[in-house]
């Protein structure tokens, strides 16, 4: 198991908790306790970083597809359903296809992150689709509890 999948099954799986020290979020995370403190979400709150913005930031860095695979069949229970990974085969532009193979390359991510990265910032839609089919909602605000 290489450190990664260790790391990510700490962090859902086996050490899941309310709080983390700055330095055990920064041991999760596989950085150093200053680079935890510059890509914060949350204001400073002493010397503790909550679960929530721990995984946030894992699932920024790490595609879900690699997340997945490291919780293996830990997955189905760690992540809500809807926002386990399915397959999609999409057709675009060429130039749009350059520039999510560069966004990635430079990313060292997969397309399928970016194209989630960027869905993420438009969730107008998300209302109308969880009327349709429940839990859509949960898994966009996933890791911080949907209270709808």
């Amino acid at each position: 198991m290489d450190a990664l999948t260790r790391r990510l099954r700490a962090l859902f799986v086996h050490d899941k908790r309310r709080f983390y020290t700055r330095q055990e979020a920064a041991d999760l995370l596989g950085m150093t306790v200053a680079e935890v403190e510059e890509e914060r979400f949350e204001p400073e709150r002493g010397r503790r970083v909550a679960w929530e913005e721990v995984a946030m930031l894992a699932m920024q860095d790490v595609p879900l597809t690699t997340i997945e695979a490291a919780l293996g069949d830990d997955a189905a229970t760690a992540l809500p359903p809807m926002l386990r990974t399915v397959a999609l085969t999409i057709r675009v532009p060429q130039y749009l296809q350059y520039e999510l193979e560069l966004m990635a390359s430079d990313d060292a991510v997969d397309v399928g992150h970016i194209l989630t990265r960027e869905m993420h910032q438009t969730r107008e839609w998300l209302e109308v689709i969880e009327a349709t089919h429940p839990g859509v909602l949960a898994a966009a605000r996933f890791p911080y509890p949907w209270r709808g």
